[in-house]
C-alpha cells in the first residue's frame, strides 16, 4: 500500500503549488504598499512572510524529490537550481537598471557605479559577504541557494532531525526576539548572518514537514475525520491570511510560519475539502508562475510607483497590479526564459568553453 501511495505522488502536487502562488502574491502586494502607498497597510502588512512560505515549501520539495531520486552531489544539485533561475534573474536586473536609467533623474555614470556596487548579487554569492547594496526584493535568492546546498548535505548524511532540532530552536529564538532584529536596530554585518541562518533553518524545517507528511499520507480518514481536518485547515488558512493582512513584524509571525507548515502538510495530504478543491491543473499552472512573478514583480511595481504614486483608487490599483504581474510574468516566462537562456548559454560557451 505504501508503494502504491508513493507511485501516485511522483508528479508535482497541485494544492501546495496554489498556496505558493497565493503567498508570492502577498509579497508583491507588500512591496506595492511600501513603494506606491508609502507603507500604508491595505491587504498585506505582513506580506514579507510570503518569502518564509517559499523557503519552507522549497525544503519540502527538495526532500520530496530526494525520496524518489537521491542527490548524488549537493553542489551539483544547487548548481542545476541556479542554472534554471539565473537567466530570468539576470534579465530582471537588466530591465530594472534600464528602467532606473530611463525614468530616474540620474546619469549613466551613477547607474554603472551602482551596478559595480551590486556585483556580488549578480553571481548569487552575497549570502557569504555583507554588502550595503541590495537589488530590492531579490536579495534572498542567494540565501535560498545556500539553504538548498545545506539541506542536500543534511539529507545525504541522514541527519535531518538532528540539524532540524537546531533549526527549530533558532527560529523560536529569532521570533521571540523579533522586535530586536529589525534592520534599523541591528548592525548590518550581524543582520545578514541572521537572514542566512533563518533561510537555511526554514528550508530544513520544510524538509522535516515532508518527513512528517510521509507518515500521514497513507492514513485514510473517515467522514467525520475529513470534516474535523477540513474545518481545522480552513481555520488555519483564515488565521494566516488575517495576520498577514493586518499585523506585521511581531511575535505573531512565528505562529504564521507554523500555520504555513500546517497548510503545506494538509495540502500535500489531499484528504480535506480545500485540498481536493485545489487539486487541478490550474493550481499547478499558477504554481509554475510563482518564481517568475517574484522575479518580475519589481518591474510592474516600479512602473506603478512612477505613474500612480498614492493613487486614490486603491483597490482598482490592486486589481490592475495583480493582472499586470500575471500577464507580465507569463509572457516573460514564456519568451524570455527560453531565448535569453539560449543567448546566455551561447555567450558562456563562446567565451569560457571551447567546443
Amino acid at each position: 500500500m505504501i508503494k502504491e501511495c508513493m507511485d501516485n505522488k511522483i508528479k508535482r502536487i497541485a494544492p501546495p503549488e496554489f498556496w505558493r502562488f497565493v503567498f508570492i502574491i502577498y509579497v508583491c502586494f507588500f512591496h506595492f504598499e511600501e513603494d506606491v502607498y508609502d507603507g500604508a497597510c491595505i491587504l498585506a502588512n505582513a506580506g514579507y512572510l510570503g518569502v518564509d512560505f517559499f523557503l519552507l515549501i522549497s525544503g519540502f520539495a527538495v526532500s520530496y524529490s530526494y525520496r524518489r531520486k537521491p542527490i548524488e552531489s549537493p553542489l551539483r544539485y544547487a548548481f542545476n537550481k541556479a542554472k534554471k533561475i539565473y537567466p530570468d534573474f539576470l534579465f530582471t536586473i537588466i530591465v530594472m537598471f534600464l528602467l532606473w536609467l530611463i525614468y530616474e533623474s540620474t546619469d549613466l555614470l551613477s547607474v554603472l557605479n551602482h551596478i559595480y556596487e551590486c556585483r556580488l548579487q549578480y553571481f548569487l554569492v552575497n549570502a557569504f559577504i555583507w554588502t550595503r547594496f541590495e537589488t530590492g526584493p531579490l536579495w534572498f535568492l542567494s540565501y535560498w541557494l545556500v539553504g538548498i546546498i545545506v539541506l542536500a548535505f543534511v539529507l545525504k548524511k541522514k541527519s535531518l532531525f538532528v540539524v532540524g532540532g537546531f533549526a527549530i530552536s533558532f527560529m523560536s529564538w529569532h521570533f521571540y526576539y523579533r522586535g530586536l532584529l529589525q534592520d534599523d536596530l541591528v548592525v548590518p554585518q550581524f543582520l545578514w548572518s541572521v537572514r542566512l541562518i533563518r533561510c537555511v533553518s526554514e528550508v530544513i524545517i520544510g524538509a522535516m514537514a515532508y518527513e512528517l507528511t510521509e507518515r500521514l499520507k497513507c492514513i485514510q480518514l473517515s467522514s467525520l475525520g475529513k470534516i474535523v481536518f477540513s474545518a481545522f485547515e480552513i481555520l488555519v488558512i483564515l488565521y494566516v491570511m488575517t495576520i498577514m493582512s493586518h499585523s506585521g513584524r511581531n511575535r505573531a509571525d512565528y505562529f504564521v510560519c507554523v500555520g504555513f507548515v500546517v497548510i503545506i502538510i494538509m495540502s500535500f495530504w489531499r484528504q480535506t475539502w480545500v485540498s481536493k478543491l485545489l487539486d487541478n491543473s490550474c493550481s499547478q499552472f499558477l504554481g509554475t508562475l510563482s518564481l517568475p512573478i517574484y522575479l518580475y514583480h519589481p518591474f510592474c511595481i516600479r512602473l506603478s510607483d512612477i505613474y500612480c504614486h498614492n493613487n486614490s483608487h486603491k483597490f482598482v490599483m490592486y486589481i490592475a497590479l495583480f493582472g499586470g504581474i500575471i500577464i507580465t510574468s507569463f509572457l516573460f516566462h514564456l519568451f524570455v526564459e527560453r531565448y535569453f537562456s539560449r543567448l546566455l548559454k551561447a555567450i558562456c560557451h563562446k567565451m569560457i568553453i571551447r567546443a
